[in-house]
């Protein structure tokens, strides 16, 4: 039973937290079913770590909460926010427990301050549609029925697929009639930016892209463009399928096919391009994740090939008044 009159809250004090914080996460490892390669819920580095508490309009020092129980550190919140393409203003809030100390009275003291916090952020920003918006997987049972419980609604999903048996690979397929591949140089990049954003500017729950989340994009370490696979048709990009490799594991990034060139069999073949390649480095995991509701059939498309489904990581949100 933890008292809590003895939980500490306090402000995050720099990098010497760090280690303390990256410790509460690994502590959640077996109990949270995690899969240390999973791209959504990998486990970071401290340097990782540092880095994602300056992102998404998060000033660390004022938007961090470290919480410490009998003088250690026991778990953390992080608020960040963004705007989506319809303008809807999204307060993310995150945070993570040791397992032995996740009672109600303590998530339910943390979910006061993340959404004291986001209504003291809120204010200086205008809008017409703000939220409050967290993330939880289906093994993550405790915080799942906290927020639940206060009134936060699934709103959509996440599905993790991993692809690991590479002896039905479909080393045949071949890219459909009218189609080349072309080999991508740097000077492409803002073309495969932009054109991946015109494919997801219609669809719900997408943020709106800038001009550091290109930087992010071209300057990303891990480009490899030997797991670029990029359509032509004439002189018209159709289509891509982006895969990279880190922490041992493979990712594909994006599967984008533009309007016009889709139910062709464009993505079936260049996903097999792109997994041949990971084969070729002797990747033993690839990961990618996809809209849970199954947008454009994607879903269907990746089990056909031989992802199979790992977990769900569930959006929620509550409307900020």
């Amino acid at each position: 039973m933890v008292d809590i009159l003895k939980v500490v809250f306090r402000n995050y004090q720099g990098e010497d937290d760090l280690p303390k914080l990256v410790e509460v996460r690994k502590s959640c490892i077996k109990s949270d079913q995690i899969d240390p390669l999973s791209t959504l819920e990998a486990i970071p580095t401290v340097q990782e770590l540092n880095k994602s508490f300056n992102e998404d309009n998060c000033n660390p020092f004022k938007d961090v909460l470290v919480i410490e129980y009998e003088n250690k550190v026991i778990g953390y919140a992080k608020v960040c926010w963004w705007i989506e393409n319809d303008g809807t203003v999204v307060f993310l809030h995150l945070e993570y427990l040791i397992p032995k100390f996740r009672e109600k009275d303590l998530w339910q003291k943390i979910i006061n301050w993340v959404e004291q916090k986001t209504k003291e952020k809120s204010n200086f920003i205008k809008a017409d549609s703000k939220v409050f918006a967290a993330n939880a997987s289906t093994t993550e049972i405790s915080k799942t029925k906290i927020l639940i419980e206060n009134q936060y609604k699934r709103v959509f999903s996440l599905v993790e697929m991993v692809f690991e048996d590479y002896k039905n690979l479909d080393t045949q397929s071949l890219l459909p009639q009218g189609f080349i591949l072309k080999d991508v140089e740097e000077s492409d990049l803002r073309s495969i930016w932009e054109l991946n954003n015109t494919v997801y500017q219609d669809r719900d729950f997408i943020s709106t892209p800038t001009e550091e989340n290109f930087k992010i994009f071209a300057n990303n370490p891990n480009n490899d463009y030997s797991l670029w696979k990029v359509a032509h048709f004439g002189e018209q990009i159709a289509g891509f399928v982006i895969g990279s490799v880190s922490k041992d594991r493979g990712e594909i990034e994006e599967v984008s096919i533009l309007p016009g060139f889709r139910r062709k069999g464009l993505a079936y073949s260049l996903l097999n391009m792109v997994l041949q390649e990971f084969k070729n480095k002797k990747i033993n995991k690839v990961y990618l994740h996809t809209n849970g509701e199954n947008v454009s059939g994607a879903r269907s498309l990746y089990k056909k090939i031989g992802f199979r489904h790992s977990k769900d990581f569930v959006k929620y949100r509550k409307n900020l008044e």
